[in-house]
């Protein structure tokens, strides 16, 4: 278990734990709080609905930004 409560997390992680994993369910049960930077958001969003993560990250409700 980590040591932490909350992490902020970047684009490089997220985009891996998907292409690893295929969502990112599991960083909810980690963390209480998971915090997403506006650049990230708009980083991963720039892909557009067909760019590679963006709809696991949509579904990714808990994460905060």
């Amino acid at each position: 278990m980590p040591e932490t409560e909350e992490i902020v997390i970047n684009t490089g992680p997220l985009l891996a734990i998907i292409a690893g994993i295929g969502d990112l369910t599991f960083l909810e049960r980690l963390y209480k709080r998971i915090l997403v930077p506006f650049e990230v958001c708009r980083e991963i969003e720039a892909g557009g609905s067909s760019g590679f993560g963006v709809s696991e990250f949509r579904r990714a409700g808990f994460l905060e930004s």
